[in-house]
């Protein structure tokens, strides 16, 4: 009984040992399962961090060089605007109806035309040329033309009272224009004619019109003073009251400046030498570059001046087109202009 009693206590002593010893070792496997897992959780951490990391590097690389390609080429495209000096540039123009003999309309008939010109810097002396189709018919005596940047506007050509019947008129097909000096070239050019006179012509056709730049790094100073003869001479019409209704010709001389010429304060003078038997016959005027009108001698007068100051041109560009006017009140008398200039 004794012996049979010990070897149960022995028995359950064994079995309480082996269930100790069955959780002592499960509780190291747990153990290790955690560590293992809190390792692999921090590699993946690990892992992906460096990942995120390198993925900002490359964003930043490509934003840098985005950003300096397109500042490189924005920089270089805008140094390369406006016209070289020195070179025509031009366009087609358009047509204008006549004015006619009955009416010219209101507003009268008109052509403008523009052209625009990049910055570029102030320019000095431009040169207008004009291409256009021929007037059989009093010419361009009807015709008023302007050429303006925006800023200053030059009448550089005028009817010149087309209406007293004058056809000695031309229109040269280039002009030199300096009363642009020393203002910027880039903006809206215009060039606009009118036919505002009653003569019966032809339309007016513009063909094509070109600007010219001159480089004012070799531009020559304006000038101040000089002498310009007149390109036209010759016999002065008498009055013929058969011939002339209703009122007597004007007999028309031209000439051109093509200088660049200020008058820079002074007084500029008209020159002539005029043989007529019966001086109080004439009447004599002026039509100056910018459209103003000098009366240089009433009919009734009896003396022919030799010269005559211009005052209302003492601050004016003298470059362009003058008209030097006479008409023959009575008939029965002749005359003749032999010479005549504009100086400084």
């Amino acid at each position: 009984m004794r012996t049979l009693l010990t070897a149960l206590i022995l028995s359950t002593v064994t079995i309480f040992l082996i269930g100790c010893t069955s959780s002592v070792v499960s509780k190291k496997d747990d153990d290790q399962d955690t560590d293992s897992s809190d390792l692999d959780s921090d590699s993946d951490s690990d892992s992906d961090s460096d990942s995120d990391s390198d993925s900002d590097t490359d964003s930043d690389t490509d934003s840098d060089t985005d950003s300096d390609t397109d500042s490189d080429t924005d920089t270089d495209t805008g140094t390369d605007t406006g016209p070289l000096w020195d070179v025509e540039i031009c366009q087609t123009g358009g047509y204008m109806n006549d004015c006619g003999i009955i009416s010219c309309g209101s507003p009268p008939p008109s052509l403008t035309e523009t052209m625009i010109i990049p910055g570029t810097g102030n320019g000095k002396l431009v040169t207008l040329s004009i291409d256009t189709n021929p007037r059989t018919i009093f010419s361009f005596s009807d015709i008023s033309a302007t050429l303006s940047n925006g800023t200053s506007t030059v009448n550089f050509y005028n009817n010149y009272n087309a209406a007293t019947g004058a056809s000695s008129h031309v229109f040269p097909t280039e002009w030199p224009i300096p009363h642009f000096w020393d203002e910027e070239i880039g903006g809206t050019w215009t060039l606009a004619f009118e036919d505002s006179e009653y003569t019966a012509g032809n339309g007016f056709a513009l063909l094509e019109w070109c600007l010219t730049f001159e480089d004012p790094s070799t531009t020559s100073p304006y000038l101040t003073s000089g002498n310009w003869s007149g390109t036209q001479t010759g016999q002065i019409d008498d009055y013929n009251s058969t011939s002339d209704p209703p009122g007597p010709r004007t007999t028309v001389f031209e000439t051109k400046i093509n200088d660049p010429v200020n008058a820079n304060g002074a007084t500029p003078t008209l020159s002539m030498t005029v043989s007529h038997s019966s001086p109080s016959d004439l009447s004599i005027w002026l039509v100056a570059a910018d459209g103003t009108t000098v009366t240089i001698k009433s009919q009734g007068t009896g003396t022919i001046p030799s010269t005559y100051p211009l005052d209302t041109l003492s601050s004016d560009w003298l470059t362009g087109m003058y008209q030097l006017s006479f008409k023959d009140h009575t008939a029965g008398n002749s005359g003749a202009l032999s010479g005549w200039s504009i100086g400084i």
